[in-house]
């Protein structure tokens, strides 16, 4: 059951994906949708496909020296047990 509503949700949000890019590439469209929501704008996947990835770039910036020292770390190990 759970993996039919996450399918659900997954077909739910292409569709939506498709329906603000139409909006968005049409004026009138988005003219109208402007007219109907008092000004408010959708949240357009570009944008947080972006956000993101800004933001894993970020973390492994941020855990890059526990990184290097995980690594170094396995690295001597693996010399050890030779």
């Amino acid at each position: 059951m759970c993996w039919l509503v996450n399918y659900w949700k997954r077909k739910d949000l292409i569709s939506i994906r498709h329906l603000v890019g139409f909006i968005y590439s049409h004026s009138r469209s988005l003219s109208l949708l402007r007219q109907c929501t008092n000004k408010r704008k959708f949240v357009r996947h570009v944008v947080t496909s972006f956000a993101t990835s800004y933001l894993s770039l970020k973390r492994l910036h941020q855990r890059e020296g526990k990184f290097e020292k995980d690594v170094h770390f396995k690295l001597m190990e693996q010399e050890q047990d030779v």
